[in-house]
């Protein structure tokens, strides 16, 4: 019984599931091109059963055209025989590499169109939370292979045609085998069977291993990140912090693949178990098929067969190398990149399940307003960010977001562009829940230019030109936008002006310093507004500009939000002034709202912030006018 339970969990381990789910996915590189491989691999296959029968059939036939001479009936077989096996083993050498580069175009085409459907299902969703979820960042990561040895599903779409190529032949070859001896075919067979059935599990167990440490490898590969890419360049060398980033890898990736060393470890010695039993089972076979050979029961060209056919079995059935790895780890992606929409779709979203009206007009006509609107992020036992906030936003005028840190407002400016809905309360956009509305029509809605903004290696003209797709190929509207934005004279002064790559890596690029960079940012978002964005978003717009280049900016500050909602939000009290509408939040409520005249007026908790900002300003102008004085 027990003999048979092991039976049972060896057959059932055999199961090809890496290359079924490699499989499925091919057709994604279209039909023609797999119908090509599959025709290619069979041919491949076939010469090579072929080249074995031929061979051995010449080999068969020398004794009789030694006896007989080359002029023989016999020595012409030998010489036909002799020209089709260097036929075959010509062509083998001239469709097998053929065969690859096809198989290989194929891999590439079905990665690309996997790595296109992960992209499409972690841009679709209108919220962000499954961005800023760790459960979610794993399979993320998963569905990009991270932690599969550097495999993918280019190389195991590949392999998977080598691996036909190898099996086809393997099983023919145990056909041969039987016509030797039905009982030692299928004992051979069955033992290359429970000795492949091991081999699987330890790579099975391994890659499970791999896949329980996503996070870890996440981590790994940030810090490997940090060291190789520009970004941290400079606070790396700074600060001295090369060695610590490199330590903070080996931690992590070490952390990461303990378990696999550890059954890796412990394979071992199955590994020399079976690599023992395979010496004495194909000795046996061999064995037997000599003194077959001896006492005359076969030919000399069936031992030459039978021989290659014990070999060609072992290899096509029995070899777990590197098609089989190719394939189970480069596989290991696909199920997570197949279901991952599905995946995301069962975790907390934070957005409502309803797609939602489209916008067919501009919005909003009236108002925004937030009615007890209660969040707190998905998830999480922690205390609410939001709580019972009431705010409300008048259409077509200016409204300013004050509040220290950690009063809301980023989690504010979350809700109002819907990349999450409220735990509690509602939204209303002119009256309308905004979760009736369709997300993405009404992000198309916002024009923003966030503190953490995007800062793109492309062109000039695409990093504004992003604001509203559909202008980008309008210079008219490119430069209205980069003159609202005061980003004029920084696309003059580039190189290749609007076509200038904003990288200096870059053929031909140029670097921006940080205000630069906020105009062009600052530009995207008026391209949005004038592509008929409603909605106005202003985070810490002028955060990188110095004092003459915010003065610029919000001395036109009703020229830049005219026509729009605006809501800006900013440290510096000195921009948030301008509003028309100055609203202050604290733990997640509004406290105090009204003009900058009237907070002032009322003296409460904006117009302490406000002195304790202007007190410090003016000492530190007095500090500069008292050391010029001095000189």
């Amino acid at each position: 019984m027990k003999t048979v339970r092991r039976l049972s969990a060896a057959l059932w381990a055999l199961r090809p599931r890496s290359a079924w789910e490699i499989s499925r996915v091919l057709p994604l590189a279209g039909w023609p091109a797999v119908l090509t491989a599959l025709l290619g691999t069979f041919v491949a296959s076939f010469m090579s059963v072929g080249f074995m029968l031929a061979s051995s059939a010449l080999v068969g036939s020398i004794p009789a055209a030694v006896g007989a001479g080359l002029a023989s009936p016999a020595g012409r077989t030998l010489l036909g025989l002799l020209l089709l096996t260097a036929v075959l083993y010509l062509l083998q050498g001239t469709v097998s590499p053929l065969v690859n580069v096809v198989t290989r175009s194929l891999g590439r085409r079905v990665e690309t169109a996997l790595a296109n459907q992960v992209m499409g299902d972690c841009t679709a969703p209108a919220g962000i939370a499954h961005l800023e979820d760790p459960t979610a960042l794993n399979l993320i990561a998963q569905a990009q292979g991270v932690g599969h040895q550097g495999f993918g599903p280019a190389a195991a779409a590949s392999a998977f045609f080598d691996l036909l190529a190898t099996r086809l032949p393997g099983y023919f070859s145990v056909l041969i085998l039987v016509t030797y001896n039905p009982l030692v075919a299928i004992g051979y067979l069955l033992f290359l069977y429970w000795m492949r059935a091991s081999s699987r599990r330890e790579v099975n167990r391994s890659l499970q291993a791999q896949l329980g440490q996503s996070e870890a490898l996440r981590r790994a590969h940030y810090y490997r990140d940090l060291a190789l890419a520009g970004g941290a360049a400079k606070e790396l060398r700074i600060f001295g912090l090369g060695d610590w980033a490199r330590d903070r890898f080996t931690h992590y990736w070490h952390e990461a693949m303990a378990a696999l060393w550890s059954i890796r470890a412990e394979g071992f010695t199955d590994q020399v178990r079976t690599t023992g039993g395979l010496f004495v089972a194909e000795g046996l076979t061999y064995a037997l098929i000599a003194r077959s050979a001896a006492v005359g029961s076969i030919t000399v060209g069936q031992l030459a067969l039978y021989i290659q056919a014990v070999a060609a079995a072992r290899l096509g059935i029995l070899l777990f190398g590197n098609p089989d790895l190719l394939i189970t780890y480069g596989s290991a992606s696909v199920p997570a990149a197949r279901g991952l929409r599905s995946s995301l779709a069962r975790l907390p979203s934070g957005l409502a399940a309803s797609a939602g009206a489209p916008v067919e007009r501009r919005l909003p006509g009236r108002a925004i307003e937030f009615a007890g609107v209660s969040f707190r992020y998905p998830g999480e036992d922690l205390p609410l960010v939001l709580s019972e906030l009431e705010l409300t936003l008048e259409a077509n005028r200016s409204h300013a977001i004050v509040g220290v840190n950690g009063a809301g407002k980023t989690t504010l400016l979350k809700l109002l562009c819907r990349f999450y809905d409220p735990t509690a309360g509602r939204v209303l956009v002119d009256g309308i829940d905004l979760k009736d509305i369709d997300p993405g029509a009404w992000q198309r809605n916002v024009a923003a230019i966030f503190q953490d903004f995007v800062r793109y290696e492309l062109s000039a003209a695409d990093n504004v030109g992003f604001g509203h797709l559909p202008s980008l190929d309008d210079q008219a509207a490119l430069d209205k936008a980069a003159v609202k934005a005061g980003a004029q004279g920084v696309v003059d002064r580039l190189p290749g002006q609007w076509e200038t790559p904003l990288a200096r890596h870059l053929t031909g690029g140029a670097d921006l310093s940080g205000g630069e960079w906020q105009r062009i940012a600052l530009a995207r978002a008026m391209m949005a507004a004038g592509g008929g964005a409603g909605l106005l978003i202003l985070d810490e717009p002028t955060a990188s500009l110095d004092a003459r280049g915010e003065a610029e900016i919000f001395d036109r500050f009703l020229e830049i939000t005219e026509g729009c909602t605006t809501l800006l939000v900013s440290h510096r009290f000195s921009t948030v002034r301008r509003a028309e509408v100055i609203h202050v939040l604290d733990s997640g409520r509004v406290v105090e709202e009204g003009s900058h005249a009237a907070l002032m007026e009322l003296g409460g908790r904006y117009a302490r912030m406000f002195g304790l900002q202007a007190a410090r300003f003016k000492a530190q102008a007095e500090s500069v006018e008292r050391a010029g004085s001095h000189e």
